[in-house]
């Protein structure tokens, strides 16, 4: 999405001159909660903790962080790439610590996730369902020993939504997971971020389902709280299943949609907006969104909209950035081409090749003998058995040609498809690839 929510902790107040929160530029601790990471990890010493394989160090890390940011730590350390042996080995030395099992469920299901890829169902190979399930389920043994143990664990019972959503358990299992997660904390954005995708239609749901659990998220939340965000997330969810932009944007300029939105946006406390297009908003506790128009294909007036929508008073024109600073696309949209290329599997190449080289020999050999029947003499008692063999080996050769075509015309619609494309950008808001 290009859209990225952060919180901030130990964020001073305003400066004295009110140009905005010193904060944001000078020694806030910020955590990415949501958002287009990339297997970016934002805490170098995270970083530095999964390189050496410093597992206690690791774990100081994640107690000294809250229950949005334990389960931030646990989703970067499961997009890391190289970590499944650690983890594994570090669950299987301790396996009563939850933050443990937490994360090699975490990072199973990623693995998963990448190997099942961003086609549809019916576009997924039996082989990659096999092995996108038994990730999942060797996902789920691990969570549900973490939950049993530590039922207050956020984190873990985040990751139990969303195995749920994968291994199709259906919305009242997911929900049942959710309510056990709320029992402790009832507005844990991650977890509802997720079960909102259950809700949406794609995954069976429906729209009246998913703006419930949006409004009704965002109602209960304390005041200035990001959850509302929830609301405009669905609106968006809705607004590119029409599929195209100029639809999108017709959908998002609608006065229910706009009035909606606009009271979201119209809550924040400022905006900082940046000449290149970036915005900023920061929220009354000092939750930041931080919206790059670079990062994704962004409505013309979908700017105008958020600007619109703020109180004047509350923006802050920012100076120009570098260049360099800006966020560029580039990667992110050879990410997404990637992924929406359709990747044959193995038995589809093998077939290919076993099906081309069949249909020249059939039909070579067809070929051979139907020019012999009329160039050589044949004698009257096998000329129809000759003939029969003819049209046999003609229909097997087309039979065979006509099954190379139709693999290469699955491919081509596959690749052609927006819900592929889209796939594994709804996917990322939920699992946070």
């Amino acid at each position: 999405m290009g859209v990225r929510c952060f919180r901030c902790r130990n964020v001073p107040p305003r400066s004295d001159d009110g140009t905005g929160p010193t904060g944001l530029r000078w020694g806030a601790s910020i955590l990415l909660i949501d958002g287009d990471r990339h297997e970016m990890i934002a805490n170098a010493a995270v970083r530095a903790a999964l390189t050496s394989g410093d597992w206690p160090t690791l774990h100081d890390l994640a107690d000294a962080q809250d229950a949005h940011g334990r389960t931030v730590l646990v989703n970067e350390v499961a997009d890391a790439d190289g970590v499944e042996t650690f983890l594994r080995n570090t669950h299987a030395g301790q396996p009563d610590d939850a933050l443990a099992a937490t994360m090699l469920g975490a990072h199973l299901i990623r693995a998963g996730w990448r190997i099942r890829t961003a086609k549809r169902a019916q576009d997924v190979s039996r082989e990659h369902f096999a092995q996108f399930f038994d990730h999942l389920r060797q996902a789920e043994q691990a969570l549900i020993e973490a939950t049993a143990r530590h039922p207050e664990d956020a984190a873990a019972w985040t990751q139990r939504i969303i195995s749920a959503l994968g291994l199709e358990l259906g919305q009242a299992e997911a929900r049942r997971r959710y309510d056990r997660l709320a029992a402790g904390h009832p507005h844990h954005l991650p977890a509802q971020r997720c079960l909102l995708q259950q809700y949406c239609p794609k995954w069976r749901g429906t729209w009246d389902k998913t703006y419930a659990f949006a409004r009704e998220c965002a109602a209960a939340a304390p005041a200035g709280a990001p959850n509302a965000v929830l609301v405009v997330e669905a609106h968006l969810e809705q607004a590119l299943d029409h599929g195209n932009l100029d639809t999108n944007g017709e959908f998002l300029r609608a006065q229910r949609e706009r009035a909606e939105i606009h009271d979201r946006y119209a809550d924040c406390a400022e905006m900082l907006a940046w000449p290149d297009g970036a915005r900023q908003l920061i929220g009354h506790d000092a939750t930041v969104l931080h919206i790059e128009p670079t990062l994704f294909d962004t409505h013309p007036a979908a700017m105008s909209v958020i600007d619109s929508a703020v109180p004047t008073d509350r923006q802050i024109t920012m100076p120009p950035r570098d260049p360099e600073d800006v966020p560029q696309p580039r990667a992110r949209h050879e990410a997404r081409a990637q992924l929406a290329r359709p990747q044959r599997a193995g038995w589809e190449i093998l077939l290919m090749v076993l099906s081309g080289l069949a249909t020249l020999v059939v039909g070579g050999f067809t070929l051979l003998l139907t020019v012999g029947m009329f160039v050589s003499p044949t004698a009257e008692q096998d000329t129809a058995v000759l003939w029969g063999a003819v049209v046999i080996g003609w229909l097997l050769a087309v039979i065979l040609a006509l099954l190379i075509v139709l693999l290469a015309r699955r491919r081509r619609e596959a690749a052609s498809d927006p819900a592929v494309r889209r796939t594994a950008r709804q996917v990322g808001r939920c699992v946070g690839r």
